[in-house]
């Protein structure tokens, strides 16, 4: 990863993290169509286990190279937490949030993209934005273009928290020391505009998007799921956020 006092824009990795952003938008519906073909050729039951073996095997062989740079942001800062959190995030997104198996794809997708952003030179923090704005921008374009008019669909609040959590985990497992040696950057001040500010768009959210009454609806795939609504999603997001700035923080303070 960059060094901490390194701000040089990396032009080839910036390019890799666009393109791979501007990629997921067309490359979305053929795969779709793939995986769907699959789970019509080996059966619900084997199409889950492919889903969630797979893609937590590979997902764990990427994140082993970060284990060497994680050791001491693991002894000084509160990255445990940090992990120990995105880890509930994700085994709650897995049995609640998803219809399938497959859609767990989302964490390495935007953990991938994150880690370009970061080799890219961008700070950790501004890879996480990245990565979640490219799970925004990915999202808008299935409801705006893919699916546009198409029945039963809508905007997905819980893919867009899926992207998020997924480049937390690029940023707080490849970024670690370097958040680890930037520090904290939010000071009470900060603390207290952020939480107006969600304070302010939550109140919108749920007037113009209200939490969905049915708790828990029933896929096609038989899991029972839950559809977030907007000021859920926020929610979902600021905890994120809140996690990859969690693992900036020292776990003691430094001697004068």
């Amino acid at each position: 990863m960059p060094a901490a006092d390194d701000h040089r824009l990396r032009p080839a990795p910036l390019l890799v993290a666009t393109t791979m952003s501007v990629a997921n938008l067309f490359l979305h519906k053929p795969i779709s169509d793939v995986l769907d073909a699959l789970y019509a050729r080996i059966g619900r039951n084997r199409y889950e286990l492919v889903g969630i073996a797979g893609i937590g095997g590979l997902s764990l062989l990427a994140a082993l190279p970060a284990a060497k740079r994680l050791r001491s942001a693991l002894a000084q800062t509160w990255l445990p937490l940090s992990l120990l959190g995105l880890a509930v995030l994700t085994v709650v997104s897995q049995r609640w949030l998803l219809v399938t198996n497959i859609e767990l794809i989302h964490f390495p997708q935007f953990g991938l993209i994150a880690v370009l952003f970061l080799l890219a030179g961008v700070s950790p923090r501004t890879a996480w934005i990245c990565g979640t704005l490219a799970g925004l921008l990915d999202e808008t374009y299935q409801h705006l273009v893919l699916y546009a008019g198409v029945a039963n669909t809508y905007f997905d609040i819980n893919d867009i928290l899926l992207n998020s959590v997924g480049a937390a985990w690029g940023v707080c497992l490849f970024g670690a020391a370097q958040l680890a040696a930037e520090g904290p950057k939010v000071d009470r001040t900060a603390v207290l505009r952020f939480g107006a500010v969600l304070a302010t768009a939550l109140l919108i959210a749920v007037i113009l998007d209200p939490p969905d009454a049915t708790l828990l609806r029933k896929a096609a795939t038989r899991k029972l799921y839950r559809v977030l609504s907007t000021g859920e999603g926020l929610v979902g997001i600021a905890i994120t956020w809140a996690l990859v700035e969690l693992a900036s923080h020292p776990r003691r303070g430094r001697r004068g």
